[in-house]
């Protein structure tokens, strides 16, 4: 049994377990997600990650800072960011495809008319 977040073009992330029992009256409406940008990231920084939290998504802009970088991707129109260390960077660049992790123990979901966060 198990509770999806849906964006994009039908795209799905897996909600934990805990979080399910708090989202159960939103179900079927729209929220907004709320996760950081370092809950977002790679293989490389979660490698046991939930194979249904990796989603693809389109990069716009690499920002390289030294021993991270940051990465602004689209999913369907969704714009995300994610910040990556350096060492575990897999090398994208814009233009490209990649395979990202969302964090959902991470994220929050917030009301999209009161803004009220109900995964609190």
């Amino acid at each position: 049994n198990e509770t999806v977040f849906t964006f994009g073009e039908n795209k799905h992330i897996v909600l934990p377990k805990e979080m399910r029992e708090k989202v159960k009256n939103h179900i079927g409406k729209k929220v907004t997600l709320g996760i950081r940008p370092e809950n977002i990231g790679n293989t490389l920084t979660n490698p046991d990650g939930d194979k249904n939290n990796f989603i693809t998504g389109n990069i716009s802009v690499v920002e390289y800072m030294g021993n991270e970088e940051f990465l602004h991707f689209s999913i369907d129109g969704n714009e995300f960011t994610s910040r990556i260390e350096s060492r575990k960077s897999l090398g994208l660049s814009y233009g490209e495809t990649g395979s990202f992790y969302f964090n959902m123990e991470k994220a929050h979901f917030f009301d999209i008319d009161t803004e009220e966060n109900i995964t609190l």
